[in-house]
């Protein structure tokens, strides 16, 4: 009897950790569908409504859609990853306020600057690598680089101080896909204009 107890113990903790986990992803999902709905619509009135804006909240919508998914499995989705990029890919043949090559190119540079991330820092999934090249193809080389600084930027401020209290464990995974779609809503937000001004004051 007495051999038992620490088994019971140790599915009521499992059970209990479960629970934590789902309504810890449950309130990820609400923040970012809520921060999202939010922010969409200042920034087409920011911007103004057009073609370019049009693919840019097409790419938002399909980062929202991952990031759910990341948050509730860890994982992207090649059933949803796929044919979102197909649409987005459609539409920048039309649409494309840049020379057309910048976009192939950010397609390139996005998908395999974050491989090479993912080998040297380990921490980069092929769902992530995959979504970048997508990221790359819609908003080009400038953009992309753009996203990936606020992505790591955003995981740096968030995750860091949820390491140190303890809230995530230090080999415990956390997904990437909330921190993407808040780079790429950053990088459009005015990240752009920041880059711009640090330019201009260092040189």
């Amino acid at each position: 009897m007495g051999a038992s107890e620490p088994t019971r113990e140790g599915v009521r903790k499992g059970t209990r950790l479960k629970r934590e986990r789902k309504a810890g992803t449950r309130i990820g999902e609400s923040l970012c569908l809520l921060f999202a709905v939010a922010l969409l619509p200042l920034l087409l009135l920011a911007v103004g409504v057009s073609g370019d804006a049009i693919v840019r909240c097409s790419l938002c919508g399909l980062l929202l859609i991952l990031t759910i998914t990341d948050l509730r499995s860890m994982t992207i989705p090649n059933r949803i990853l796929y044919p979102g990029s197909l649409i987005l890919f459609s539409m920048r043949l039309f649409i494309h306020p840049e020379p057309w090559w910048q976009y192939p190119l950010g397609f390139i540079c996005g998908g395999l600057i974050v491989t090479l991330l993912g080998l040297i820092a380990n921490g980069m999934g092929g769902g992530d690598i995959k979504l970048f090249a997508v990221i790359g193809m819609v908003l080009g080389i400038p953009g992309v680089l753009l996203v990936l600084f606020f992505a790591c930027l955003w995981g740096s401020l968030i995750g860091l101080p949820l390491r140190w209290s303890g809230v995530i464990k230090p080999r415990q995974q956390i997904p990437f896909g909330p921190f993407i779609l808040l780079g790429t809503l950053s990088a459009w937000g005015g990240g752009e204009e920041l880059v711009l001004q640090y330019v201009q004051a260092v040189s």
